[in-house]
């Protein structure tokens, strides 16, 4: 039977995993799995703690989830695209019209 971690997060790596071995050092090793995704750049961690969900310890950790990180880089990118002049939003190309049969 599989299992479906309901309270698995996936965090951006950059600078995390110093923050998760503190968290393995307060709690313990075994208080989170967590398993990195090299090639996508990713943690994921899921809380092993009955008292504390991984929610939890992200916040107590500052370890930033991966949905804000994603927002931050976009602001980032749009406040560095109006200081440049650019459009933030590329024109959109007409995709070539495939013929149906």
């Amino acid at each position: 039977m599989a299992a479906l971690h309901l309270d698995l997060r996936a965090v951006r790596h950059d600078y995390k995993i110093e923050r998760l071995r503190t968290l393995f050092e307060h709690y313990a090793s075994g208080a989170a799995t967590s398993e990195h995704l090299g090639c996508e750049c990713l943690l994921t961690i899921i809380s092993q703690l009955a008292d504390k969900s991984t929610s939890d310890l992200i916040a107590e950790f500052a370890i930033e989830p991966m949905r804000d990180y994603l927002a931050r880089v976009r602001r980032d990118r749009q406040r560095a695209l109006k200081r440049t002049g650019v459009p933030s939003q590329p024109a959109r190309r007409a995709h070539p019209q495939v013929p149906r049969n």
